[in-house]
Parts: C-alpha cells; sequence; structure tokens
C-alpha cells in the first residue's frame, strides 16, 4: 500500500471524499473523473484532503480540465493498495 497526493479543485472535495456530487453539474462531475483518470487514480481511493484551500493564478496546471486561470486547490490524499 502506498500513500500518494496531487492538487487539485477544492469544489471537488465532497464529491472525492464522499462521494456527494449534490451540487456539481454533470459537466463538472465529468471534469473531476476526467481529472483524476489523467492522473490514474480512482475517487473511490481519495481518503482526505487539506483543510484550508490556497489560491493559485497556476490553476491549469493542477487541473487543465477546468476553464480558469486561477482557483482554490487542495492537496488530495490517495491511498493505493498494491
Amino acid at each position: 500500500m502506498r500513500i500518494e497526493t496531487i492538487e487539485g479543485p477544492s469544489w471537488a472535495a465532497s464529491y472525492l471524499i464522499n462521494g456527494d456530487a449534490s451540487g456539481l453539474t454533470d459537466e463538472e462531475i465529468a471534469q473531476v473523473d476526467a481529472w483524476l483518470k489523467r492522473e490514474g487514480f480512482s475517487k473511490h481511493q481519495c481518503v482526505s484532503c487539506s483543510d484550508v484551500p490556497r489560491f493559485t493564478w497556476s490553476y491549469g496546471v493542477y487541473f487543465p480540465e477546468g476553464d480558469c486561470e486561477g482557483g482554490e486547490v487542495l492537496e488530495y490524499t490517495f491511498l493505493i493498495h498494491a
């Protein structure tokens, strides 16, 4: 088992950690799913995230599936079973 961390959109935290997509559009869900697939993770592997988001003008580096220059990101922790 190993632990991996990546930064991603703060607005996806409830979907990633709790599986709760309420409040997200179908397009947002598809964006998060595409991001996870590109990064090689499953939302079912996400076990936690940082408590405080940080703003970055390099939002596209962390989440190119989104369509904005700046945004808040969190550090997500994934538990990978070998």
